[in-house]
């Protein structure tokens, strides 16, 4: 297995954390994924 193979599989829970916790805190607030990004900019 390839290190950056393993580098990724090692933080996928985090990311997968990551991304749940933004859906959950995005949607709290009504937004759409669209409107976030435009918030972002």
């Amino acid at each position: 297995m390839a290190r950056s193979t393993k580098i990724a599989l090692e933080n996928r829970d985090k990311y997968i954390a990551l991304g749940l916790n933004i859906a959950y805190y995005r949607k709290r607030e009504g937004m759409t994924q669209d409107q976030l990004a435009d918030k972002a900019i």
